[in-house]
């Protein structure tokens, strides 16, 4: 298989501590800098793409002007692409991955049947019923006493292959956070970057990410062969890891049952990535009528449930600049398709190359990893 064709999928794992400090400012004195976890897809793309042009005696002012065989260069990004990025585990001599949860989840305690993984569905409301959205239905939760949400869980690779085909997700399918990582905090003195020596006044503080025992990230690429690469630097301080590419029987992979959802003529969409659109939060295919066609899927957008948008930006090494900060939709933002009309391997392919055209404009974000999404049954 050609580098431009090979698809891999890695475990990375920390030697120690590590550093995501997100898109927030950071480095006055006294400040404290909150960890963001899990990270920005940007980030491991960065660490793959810098091991890369180590590996290959590539300096940055080369990637400038000459085109790398994998990357391209810093204005004309190549053929490398990471397809995916999520945390996983290692368990039972396999590597598991574990999912933030889709928008239209919600955790709570229940008195009689404890911990339990209810879901919103589409609904038409009363017509009088005011709202800022303009689909035909409104995500709804329908529950006879108010709860309160729980925060800080996440779904294990039953709880997502149940999702994926519309089946009930188990409260013993959901993994807590203080199962996964831990943080504390770090004090840091501000350096002089023209001397190298300590300032005073400058002491700051941020929070640190303790993965637990193996705990780390899977992250899925294409476009070049990373089986050499063996360390990363990873996050902010070029914190270290390790890097090992899984072969197909070491990875845990859940998928959708793609024939039945064609089926079905309706699908959910579910961000698996911070997704970066024009329109807001209105993904990309989707046009002033609500219709979406994007590839050869073709559908109605019906309903939608998006979280609270986030920022995104980080730096460019190549060109020692920040990157533009962009408002992005959530990881687990959902999106109900109704009337839908494609193919099994039509919806495998928007699942493999995500929520952009094929002439997208933004291919800096795009080979980063950023609108990567899941076909879900509905």
């Amino acid at each position: 298989m050609s580098a431009a064709l090979m698809h891999q999928s890695h475990f990375v794992e920390a030697h120690d501590i590590l550093f995501f400090r997100g898109n927030k400012l950071f480095g006055e004195a006294g400040s404290f800098g909150d960890v963001a976890m899990p990270p920005s897809p940007s980030v491991i793309s960065g660490a793959l793409r810098s091991s890369l042009l180590s590996h290959d005696r590539f300096s940055f002012s080369d990637f400038k002007t000459i085109a790398h065989p994998a990357l391209g260069t810093a204005s004309a990004p190549g053929s490398f692409v990471v397809r995916g990025f999520s945390l996983a585990r290692r368990r039972n001599g396999s590597v598991e991955p574990v999912f933030a949860l889709p928008a239209d989840l919600t955790v709570v305690n229940d008195e009689m049947l404890g911990i339990e993984v209810r879901k919103a569905t589409p609904q038409k409301v009363h017509e009088k019923l005011q709202s800022s959205s303009m689909a035909e239905f409104l995500p709804i939760l329908a529950e006879a006493e108010r709860t309160k949400a729980l925060k800080g869980f996440w779904l294990d690779h039953k709880g997502w292959k149940a999702y994926l085909n519309g089946e009930k997700v188990l409260g013993s399918q959901l993994v807590p956070t203080n199962k996964l990582w831990l943080t504390e905090s770090r004090v840091g003195i501000g350096m002089s970057t023209k001397t190298g020596t300590v300032e005073d006044g400058k002491l700051f503080t941020s929070e640190a990410v303790c993965p637990l025992t193996d705990v780390g990230f899977v992250v899925h690429t294409s476009g070049a062969d990373l089986s050499e690469l063996h360390t990363l630097r990873f996050g902010g301080d070029g914190r270290a890891a390790r890097i090992k590419t899984l072969q197909p029987n070491q990875l845990i992979t859940p998928e959708p049952d793609y024939e039945k959802i064609a089926t079905s003529k309706r699908l959910k969409l579910v961000l698996t990535s911070p997704g970066l659109f024009d329109e807001g939060w209105r993904p990309t295919g989707v046009n002033q009528e609500w219709r979406f066609e994007l590839g050869n899927v073709k559908g109605q957008l019906v309903c939608a449930a998006v979280s609270q948008n986030e920022v995104v930006s980080g730096f460019d090494l190549a060109r020692w600049m920040p990157k533009p900060a962009e408002r992005a939709v959530s990881t687990g933002g959902t999106y109900w398709l109704g009337n839908v009309e494609a193919s099994a391997a039509d919806l495998r392919k928007l699942a493999n190359t995500g929520l952009w055209f094929e002439q997208a404009h933004n291919t800096a974000r795009r080979v980063e990893g950023f609108n990567a999404v899941a076909v879900c049954a509905w």
